[in-house]
């Protein structure tokens, strides 16, 4: 889903914005806790729509970890509430070339879903 940058609520990127006080506060706030900055979070839901972010106790457990923790290694399911944007950077070795590349997640994906 693309951005929707005519909603007032997304700022375009390196545009100027002048902050009050109380917003300036209020992004302390979110920058020292994770729970704050939930509060913030809207998701699309294909049934009821736009929609607050509610996670569930796991969801919060983990985003706790991963923000008191630098390195944090977490098993878990496919859609379990996570995402990866398909331009993340991942490292894959040729099994019989053994070299490296780093590809996007988006390429790894399209060369491996055949």
């Amino acid at each position: 889903m693309s951005i929707r940058y005519d909603d007032n609520r997304i700022k375009r990127p390196y545009s100027e914005h002048e902050y009050t006080n109380e917003q300036v506060l209020e992004l302390e706030k979110c920058s020292q806790d994770i729970n704050e900055f939930t509060k913030y979070i809207r998701i699309v839901n294909p049934d009821k729509g736009e929609m607050d972010f509610k996670p569930y106790d796991y969801q919060v457990k983990l985003l706790n970890a991963l923000h008191r923790e630098r390195f944090t290694i977490s098993l878990q399911s496919r859609q379990s509430g996570k995402c990866v944007h398909s331009s993340t950077m991942v490292s894959v070795r040729n099994k019989n070339t053994g070299k490296i590349e780093k590809i996007t997640i988006e390429e790894f994906f399209n060369k491996f879903s055949k």
